[in-house]
């Protein structure tokens, strides 16, 4: 994976503002087995985006996730969900929109289905992004696997971020890692950052 470039401090600093802020119920941060990646919302409706133009989703394809909410930011909890962008905007898809409190995990499997597809191509951008929809809302997902109907595995982020080097790194990176994967917003919208042990 290319070498993330790192995110200016005046950023870093703008968005957590103090530890407290930042690590939310948590001092110190939990240590994790493998590397992760945290992603704060500094927009609601920021977040990490899924391609369509690469993982050509279809209906039966499956999203697994994994994960834990951080902070809540300014709200009092975290709404963690992937939706699509047609239609009226902001449709969850396989109506997974749980409420998360921090410090809570999440793990869900969700099955595109035909519905999800119809709301993906009017789209735009054509993505599936996945959100906190909290200012300065934060989590950290373990995982994430997108796998096709017919059982190709399109990406499994543990593997990605493997031999990323921690810390923060910026958004266009993500993309220029060829995975599928984008930021949704600039390094000012949403911030990320490869945590490990």
């Amino acid at each position: 994976m290319k070498k993330f470039l790192a995110i200016p401090l005046t950023i870093f600093v703008l968005a957590f503002a103090g530890c407290n802020d930042r690590w939310g119920v948590w001092s110190p941060f939990p240590e994790f087995e493998q590397n992760v990646l945290l992603i704060v919302t500094v927009q609601t409706w920021a977040g990490l985006d899924l391609q369509d133009s690469f993982f050509e989703f279809e209906e039966g394809d499956e999203i697994y996730i994994k994960g834990m909410a951080v902070s809540r930011g300014s709200q009092n909890n975290i709404q963690v969900h992937i939706h699509n962008m047609g239609g009226g905007g902001w449709a969850p898809i396989g109506g997974w929109n749980p409420i998360v409190d921090e410090g809570d995990g999440f793990e869900q499997t969700i099955t595109l289905v035909d519905t999800d597809l119809t709301g993906l191509a009017t789209a735009s951008p054509p993505c599936l992004r996945l959100r906190t929809n909290k200012v300065n809302g934060s989590m950290v997902i373990e995982e994430l696997i997108v796998t096709k109907a017919d059982g190709t595995v399109m990406l499994t982020l543990s593997e990605v971020l493997a031999d990323a080097p921690l810390g923060l790194f910026a958004g266009s990176d993500i993309g220029a890692a060829n995975v599928g994967l984008q930021a949704a917003g600039s390094d000012t919208d949403v911030i990320f950052e490869v945590l490990g042990p």
